[in-house]
């Protein structure tokens, strides 16, 4: 079976700056939306 394809996802300008200073760089976001996820899924499945 092939693999799914990840989409794409947009977030919302007043979001990302309520999150992210101007200077910071594309991969510091995504390390800091991955630590967040992880964060989120490993407590939801502990409720």
């Amino acid at each position: 079976m092939p693999k799914a394809k990840p989409e794409n996802v947009k977030i919302s300008n007043d979001t990302y700056t309520r999150y992210f200073s101007e200077n910071v760089k594309a991969k510091e976001v995504t390390e800091t939306i991955e630590k967040a996820l992880a964060y989120y899924f490993a407590n939801v499945e502990n409720e």
